[in-house]
């Protein structure tokens, strides 16, 4: 006989034991009580804190309630990981390198595994945040781009606008709120700190710019013209036409409009129709099927 009992699968309950031989045997001895949990576990992994300061490092600990001898599996951006300077049975690990982790716990022979632990964010570098109110620039009017860093103060910031840095007109590096009159697509980064400390640049944000009044073409196209040559200045506005130019479109017929800009020789436009109730298209053709009552109205583009 074995002094071992081998439960598979494991059920609750107080077990004890004797040993024997032919002449003799032992009293039982005192009952050991099992607990079987019938939900799998899950690791815990936690972070203090979440965002790695600049040239150093953070703490993740990964546990399993109630439990002890587990042996843990580190995992970042949902692929295995082995963590440097760490063996498989420490539960505090130091990271340097932003992601997504998260771990899982295994003991025994065969192993048994925990569920993987809920996922911690890790940032190696806090990222800027850009708002602008409003995105798009009122004709002869500006909008206010504001830049912040969650959390933290005395952020000096850069401004770029199309992927370029740009030098805003009247501001100061620890203006976080400036004013712009000038369409684009902007961005912001903070710094602070000697040695210099800087975040990762903001998503970018899309500002949009009214032209009020109609645009002069030059032709040939150049900033310089030389007496006696001869150039044509031209008007680019966008004009609405309806195909067909029926007078009254009745309900169930389907129209066309199209935008049409008068130099059509090379500008890239970009089209907006209003209202946007008819999920409107960014070409110039506006194609309504069977046109309906609330159709009825003005309908303005921007080009």
């Amino acid at each position: 006989m074995t002094n071992e009992l081998r439960i598979i699968p494991a059920v609750s309950g107080d077990y004890s034991c004797r040993a024997e031989t032919d002449d003799n045997k032992t009293e039982w001895s005192e009952a050991l009580r099992l607990t079987v949990s019938t939900d799998k576990p899950r690791a815990t992994l936690t972070a203090d804190p979440t965002i790695i300061p600049a040239g150093g490092s953070i703490t993740l600990t990964c546990s399993v309630d109630g439990s002890d001898d587990w042996k843990f599996d580190w995992f970042r951006d949902d692929r295995p990981v082995q963590l440097s300077g760490t063996n498989e049975q420490q539960s505090d690990v130091s990271v340097s390198d932003g992601g997504v982790y998260s771990c899982r716990g295994r003991r025994g022979n065969p192993v048994y595994q925990t569920e993987e632990s809920n996922i911690q964010k890790i940032a190696d570098k806090p990222r800027a945040t850009l708002t602008a109110d409003p995105t798009i620039i009122p004709a002869g009017g500006n909008t206010t781009l504001t830049c912040s860093v969650d959390g933290s103060d005395d952020w000096k910031f850069d401004w770029f606008r199309n992927n370029r840095p740009v030098q805003l007109r009247g501001t100061d590096e620890q203006q976080s709120d400036v004013s712009v009159s000038d369409g684009g697509v902007y961005s912001c980064r903070g710094g602070r700190g000697n040695p210099l400390y800087q975040t990762k640049e903001s998503e970018e944000v899309s500002v949009l710019k009214t032209v009020s009044k109609p645009t002069v073409i030059l032709q040939p196209s150049g900033s310089v013209v030389y007496k006696g040559e001869k150039v044509t200045l031209r008007l680019s506005v966008p004009t609405v036409k309806q195909h067909p130019s029926w007078p009254v479109v009745f309900t169930g017929e389907t129209v066309t409009l199209r935008c049409e800009m008068e130099d059509d020789e090379g500008t890239q436009w970009t089209y907006k129709w209003s209202p946007a109730n008819r999920n409107s298209p960014t070409s110039n053709e506006y194609r309504i099927n069977s046109v309906s009552e609330s159709d009825s109205g003005e309908l303005l583009l921007y080009g």
